[in-house]
């Protein structure tokens, strides 16, 4: 039957996961990716799998490897997920396809280098004059 009202959907949890932080503070929206020991950090030109997302801001500096756990937005079902961000060194028209890659955990770069951690593809330019690019986030599974 066609909508006549508003309706407020669930949406599935399965996008999401709990990750075991490093010894850092990680914000909200921050790039994280996993380290050597399995524990989620920010994304650091280390040339690390990329995990995904922070949903929250978590506080482990004082702690221990493991002693916190940040909510990550990782993709349903090894899908991925899209968000707009700006990317450094910017965007032309064309851009779409081209990998993206994070030098830490707020810069994106079309520029792989040694350690960059591979993030995702461009999907769409939004707005090259602003280097607003529409991206495509792979997370590893």
């Amino acid at each position: 039957m066609a909508l006549s009202e508003n309706v407020q959907l669930e949406w599935s949890p399965s996008d999401r996961g709990d990750l075991s932080l490093t010894n850092q503070h990680v914000y909200e929206g921050s790039a994280l990716e996993f380290n050597s020991s399995g524990d989620v950090q920010k994304c650091s030109a280390s040339g690390n799998p990329f995990a995904g997302h922070s949903l929250e801001e978590v506080d482990n500096s004082a702690g221990s490897a493991g002693d916190k756990d940040v909510q990550v937005r990782r993709g349903e079902y090894g899908n991925g997920y899209m968000a707009k961000v700006t990317v450094d060194g910017g965007v032309s028209d064309g851009d779409e396809g081209t990998a993206l890659y994070a030098s830490d955990d707020d810069t994106y770069t079309k520029t792989e280098g040694t350690t960059n951690c591979r993030v995702g593809t461009i999907y769409k330019v939004l707005d090259a004059s602003a280097n607003l690019a529409l991206v495509h986030f792979e997370p590893v599974q």
